[in-house]
C-alpha cells in the first residue's frame, strides 16, 4: 500500500488516501498537480519472478499500455472517464475522474433503506445503455466487475460505472495467477457461476455438471460474455432495490442439485411495493444457467421499457380506476350529503311546521282560555248583577211590604181612632142633645186619600194641615163644650200623619224605578151615624165601614187631583150651643132611611161640575 503524500509519475500525482481494494488491486484518491484536481488511481500490482528479465518487464509494460489506450478511448456518459495511465517498476496505474458523491454501497448504508423502484428503473436503463456500448466495441469489452461499490451517483442524479479493469489474459500474464479466484473471494454475491467456475475444485465442478446436459455444460465452460455482465447488473439492482444481498450462484446451484427450490426470493416477495414486472425481469437476469438469461443488454433494456410501459398503463388504469372509484365514492358521498341535507331541510321544515302548528294551537288555546275567562267574567258579572237585582228586588219588596204594613197599620189605627171618635161623638150627642131640631152638627168628614209615588213630604204635610184645619174649623162651629174634642182630634191627626209618612216613605223607596206602577192604597172612611127616622134629635149610631172609591193617579199628578170626595158624605144638624140634657142610655133602633136622608153621593165629577 502506498503511503500518504507519495508522489507518482515523476511527481505529478500525490496520494491523498486509500479507497480500498477491487478485484485486481487497490484504489487511491490522489491530487493531479498538473490539472489541479482530484483523481482516482487504480493500481495493478505486478508480481515478477526471479527469472523475469528486463525484456519481459518491457513487454508487460507495452501490453498494459495497449490495453489502457483502449480503455481510455471509452467515451460514454455512464462511465467514469480514464484520463491517463502510467507504470512504476512493478505497478501499473489507471488515472480516472473522481466523484465526490460516493458510491451506492456507501449511500445505501447511510440511507438505511432500499432505493425506490422508479430510481432503480432509471439507473438500470442508463447502465444497460452503457453495457450495450461497451459490448459493441471491437473486440467486445466485458466489464466483469459490476457491483454497488463501483457505481457512483453524480450531483444531478445520474449513475456512473467505474471503467472495466485489465483483461483476464493480461492479469494472468502479469501475475501468473488466477485473477477470477481472487475476484470471487470478495464479490461472490454479484458474480455469475461461469465467472467463478475456474476457481472451483474439480470435484465441485463434476458435481455441478452432473445436473447439466451437454449444451448447458458447454455454455457454462465458455468465457464470460454479455450474459455474465447482465447477471452482475441484475444482482446489483436486486441489492439496491431490496437492501438484501442476493444468494450467490454457487449456493443456489447446490440447493437445486439437492432437489430443493431456488432459495433466491423474488424482490416483490421482499418488498410488495416493487412492481411484479420489474421483479420478473430481475429474476430472469439472475438465472443460474447462462442460456436462461437475457443474452444482450439491449434486449433486457427493451423488455424493461416494455415493462415500464405496462406498469404505467396498469398504474394509469389503476389510477383511473382509483380516480373513478374515488369519484364514484365522492359522488356517492355527495349524494349522501345532499340526501342528508335534504333530510335535514325536510326535518327542519317539518319541525318549523310543527312548531308553527304548536304555536297556533297554543294561541288558539290562549284565545279559548281568554274567551272562556271573559265569558266566565261576564257570567260572573251577570250573576252578580242578577244577585244584586234579586237582592235589590227582595229588599224593595221587603221595604214595600214593610211600608204597606205600616200604612195598613196606620190606616187601621186611624180607622180605630175615628171609630172611637164617632163613638165618643155618639155618646156626647146622647148625653147632650142639640138645642134646636133644625140645627145640624156638621160632622167632620175624615177621608183617607190615595197618595201616589210622586207625593212628597211637603204635599203630605200640607194635606195633613188642611185636614187638621178643617177639623178644628168644624169643631169651632160647634156649641160650647166642644173643646173637649181637641185632644181626640189631635190624636187622630197624629195617626193620620203617621200613616201618610209611611205611604210617602214607601213611594220614595220605589222612586228609583219610574216605570214601575205604584200600587194604590185604599183607606176606609168611617161614615158618621145617621139620625133616627122618628127622632131627629136622637144620636146617630155608628155605621159600618165603607171603602172609598180608588183611582190610579199618575206619579206627577198634583195633590189636589188625588183627593177624592167620600162616596157617601154625611150632613149633620147643627148642634145647639146649649148643653144638652143627659138622657138615659138606651140602644136606639136606627130609623129607616127617608128620601131626605137618601141623598146622592157627591163625586169628583160633581165637584168639578159644581153639582
Amino acid at each position: 500500500m502506498l503511503p500518504i503524500n507519495q508522489l507518482l509519475n515523476q511527481g505529478r500525482y500525490r496520494v491523498i488516501q486509500s479507497l480500498g481494494q477491487n478485484g485486481v488491486g487497490l484504489l487511491y484518491e490522489a491530487f493531479d498537480n498538473v490539472l489541479q484536481s482530484n483523481v482516482v488511481l487504480k493500481e495493478i500490482a505486478v508480481k515478477l519472478g526471479k527469472i523475469s528479465t528486463v525484456s519481459q518487464q518491457e513487454s508487460l509494460k507495452l501490453a498494459f499500455a495497449d490495453e489502457a489506450k483502449s480503455l481510455k478511448a471509452i467515451n460514454h456518459e455512464s462511465f467514469l472517464q480514464i484520463h491517463d495511465y502510467f507504470s512504476e517498476i512493478d505497478r501499473h496505474y489507471l488515472v480516472m475522474e473522481a466523484n465526490a458523491a460516493g458510491n451506492l454501497q456507501e449511500l445505501l448504508k447511510k440511507k438505511g433503506r432500499a432505493f425506490s423502484p422508479s430510481e432503480i428503473v432509471r439507473w438500470a436503463e442508463q447502465l444497460l445503455d452503457a453495457l450495450g456500448y461497451l459490448h459493441s466495441q471491437m473486440p467486445p469489452i466485458i466489464h466483469c466487475d459490476i457491483k454497488p461499490h463501483n457505481l457512483k451517483l453524480t450531483a444531478d442524479g445520474k449513475i456512473k460505472l467505474s471503467p472495466p479493469g485489465i483483461s483476464k489474459q493480461l492479469i494472468e500474464k502479469i501475475n501468473k495467477t488466477d485473477a477470477h479466484h481472487s475476484s470471487a473471494a470478495t464479490n461472490l454475491h454479484f458474480l455469475p457461476l461461469e465467472q467463478i467456475w475456474e476457481g472451483l475444485d474439480t470435484a465441485s465442478q463434476k458435481v455441478i455438471t452432473n445436473s447439466y446436459n451437454e449444451k448447458s455444460e458447454e455454455i457454462l465452460k465458455q468465457p464470460t460474455d454479455s450474459a455474465s455482465d447482465i447477471y452482475s447488473l441484475g444482482a446489483t439492482l436486486y441489492y439496491l432495490l431490496t437492501a438484501q444481498l442476493p444468494i450467490d450462484a454457487l449456493e443456489r446451484s447446490i440447493d437445486i442439485l439437492e432437489g430443493k427450490a431456488d432459495p433466491l426470493r423474488s424482490p416483490n416477495q421482499l418488498n410488495p411495493s416493487i412492481p411484479l414486472e420489474i421483479s420478473n425481469i430481475l429474476m430472469k437476469s439472475l438465472e443460474v444457467k447462462r442460456e436462461n438469461r437475457f443474452s444482450l443488454p439491449s434486449i433486457m433494456r427493451q423488455v424493461l421499457k416494455t415493462a415500464v410501459l405496462q406498469i404505467k398503463e396498469r398504474e394509469a388504469a389503476e389510477s383511473q380506476a382509483k380516480d373513478d372509484r374515488e369519484e364514484a365514492e365522492a359522488l356517492q358521498d355527495l349524494r349522501m350529503a345532499e340526501q342528508k341535507r335534504l333530510d335535514l331541510d325536510r326535518q327542519l321544515i317539518e319541525q318549523k311546521a310543527l312548531e308553527a302548528e304548536q304555536k297556533r294551537l297554543e294561541m288558539e288555546r290562549e284565545l279559548v282560555n281568554q274567551r272562556k275567562s271573559e265569558l266566565e267574567a261576564v257570567s260572573k258579572r251577570q250573576e252578580e248583577l242578577r244577585l244584586q237585582q234579586q237582592r235589590e228586588a227582595e229588599a224593595k219588596k221587603q221595604r214595600e211590604a214593610e211600608a204597606k204594613l205600616k200604612a195598613e197599620k196606620a190606616a187601621v189605627e186611624a180607622q180605630a181612632l175615628m171609630f172611637d171618635v164617632d163613638i165618643l161623638e155618639l155618646e156626647i150627642e146622647k148625653s147632650f142633645p142639640p138645642v134646636a131640631k133644625n140645627e145640624e152638627i156638621i160632622a167632620p168628614v175624615i177621608s183617607a186619600n190615595v197618595i201616589t209615588t210622586n207625593v212628597n213630604s211637603n204635599s203630605f204635610a200640607d194635606s195633613s194641615s188642611s185636614a187638621e184645619t178643617s177639623i178644628l174649623f168644624a169643631e169651632s162651629q160647634k156649641s160650647d163644650g166642644g173643646f173637649w174634642k181637641i185632644p181626640a182630634i189631635a190624636v187622630a191627626v197624629l195617626a193620620f200623619g203617621g200613616a201618610g209618612f209611611g205611604i210617602w216613605y214607601s213611594q220614595q223607596t220605589s222612586a228609583g224605578n219610574p216605570n214601575q206602577t205604584v200600587p194604590t192604597q185604599t183607606v176606609s172612611t168611617i161614615e158618621p151615624a145617621k139620625p133616627a127616622a122618628n127622632n131627629e134629635n136622637a144620636p146617630t149610631a155608628p155605621t159600618a165601614e165603607k171603602p172609598l172609591e180608588t183611582t190610579n193617579v199618575p206619579a206627577n199628578a198634583p195633590l189636589t187631583d188625588v183627593i177624592q170626595t167620600p162616596a157617601n158624605p154625611v150632613t149633620a144638624k147643627t148642634k145647639p150651643t146649649t148643653t144638652p140634657t143627659p138622657k138615659p142610655k138606651k140602644q136606639a133602633t136606627p130609623p129607616p132611611q127617608t128620601a131626605e136622608n137618601q141623598k146622592k153621593p157627591v163625586t169628583v165629577d160633581d165637584i168639578i161640575n159644581d153639582n
